[in-house]
């Protein structure tokens, strides 16, 4: 659900199918950090804040707790497909810029 909102937040926003599709990568490899080790009680949160040439995603676990180790694999991969990763492992946060390369309208 997080990917398809954030994906058809850029798309009605001008990103290029390719920034979305990075973008819509980045969102799913969050959300599967931010749901491990998986609970009932833990909600996630995403913000996302537009700007003219990019979209900034906050993403949190409710109530906040540190995360769990993460997998080098996860960080490369958002890291590759966003253009600033910022994980904050004690509060359970991560936050992620991707910048427009080349907008579709």
């Amino acid at each position: 659900m997080a990917r398809q909102a954030m994906s058809g937040v850029a798309t009605r926003n001008g990103l290029s199918d390719s920034d979305v599709e990075d973008l819509r990568i980045a969102v799913g490899e969050t959300f599967a950090v931010l749901a491990h080790p998986p609970t009932t009680a833990t909600r996630i949160r995403f913000l996302c804040r537009l700007q003219d040439d990019q979209i900034e995603i906050h993403a949190e676990r409710k109530p906040s707790r540190p995360l769990d180790v993460i997998a080098p694999i996860s960080v490369a991969i958002l890291e590759g497909v966003v253009d600033e990763a910022r994980i904050d492992h004690a509060n359970g946060r991560i936050e992620l810029v991707k910048r427009a390369h080349n907008r579709s309208i």
